[in-house]
């Protein structure tokens, strides 16, 4: 599987890039998530802008495969990020345990696209970090998951 990270201010992907290194199986991007996203096979997106724009109802915990029929540049499958529970996000976390959390959200997604669509090498799936949520101001914690994610 190949992704795709992508931002939509050059700092932010020069970040990325920093943190995620030169690796075979990722690109970086500019631009927002239709610019960045037009030959993806999906798109991770947080949960509140996937349902908004792409419909399905969020459950709390799962992440969800929804079908883009809007034709507005996304990739044609939206993976909505699985919503957290209220205890869970108003809980004290360390570092840690939101680096632990992203994981699981990059995880779910994947598990859901695996379930749609099997497990093709060539696959091409977009992480743009505002359209995804992940966007926080410890952007690294983020970026540490999605190396875990590489790594498994």
């Amino acid at each position: 599987m190949r992704y795709v990270i992508a931002a939509s201010r050059q700092a932010t992907v020069d970040s990325c890039r920093a943190v995620l290194g030169a690796r075979e199986q990722l690109e970086f991007r500019l631009g927002s998530v239709p610019e960045a996203g037009e030959d993806c096979d999906a798109a991770i997106l947080n949960f509140v802008l996937a349902h908004e724009r792409y419909g399905g109802s969020p459950i709390v915990g799962l992440a969800q495969a929804l079908i883009n029929n809007r034709g507005d540049g996304a990739p044609r499958l939206i993976l909505a990020t699985p919503p957290m529970s209220i205890k869970t996000a108003s809980d004290a976390a360390t570092d840690a345990d939101i680096e632990s959390a992203y994981l699981n959200m990059l995880k779910s997604c994947m598990a859901v696209y695996v379930d749609v669509c099997g497990d093709p090498p060539e696959a091409k799936i977009l992480i743009h970090v505002e359209g995804a949520g992940i966007d926080r101001p410890n952007l690294n914690l983020a970026l540490r998951a999605l190396s875990d994610l590489l790594e498994m």
